[in-house]
């Protein structure tokens, strides 16, 4: 799936929409679009995550604390480390995942 088709499904999803965008040598980058209200429910990584934000604004939940990012910011989530996001308008980030890196 293109971006632009998962913007337009984002619209009528009240579920995170996920498509995997890249996958070689341990290094996976995977698109998460949220509309406005909808939770990618409380998680951890095993691994070393970067989150990009490419349209939109999200809240980062991580230890009782919201963290707002918009687009073209970034913030490298903590391994092991529950959390959370909520989109605060319709949102696209990326996840940039390294599985060669873990805790």
């Amino acid at each position: 799936m293109e971006l632009k088709e998962m913007s337009d499904r984002i619209k009528s999803s009240a579920l995170p929409v996920t498509t995997k965008i890249y996958e070689k040598n341990g290094i996976n980058i995977t698109a998460i679009g949220l509309a406005r209200g909808v939770e990618l429910i409380e998680h951890v990584v095993p691994c070393k995550v970067k989150l990009l934000v490419v349209k939109g604004e999200i809240d980062f939940n991580m230890d009782g604390q919201s963290s707002r990012l918009g687009c073209f910011e970034s913030f490298e989530i903590p391994i092991n480390i529950k959390h959370s996001v909520v989109g605060w308008d319709e949102a696209i980030f990326l996840l940039i995942k390294d599985t060669t890196v873990r805790s």
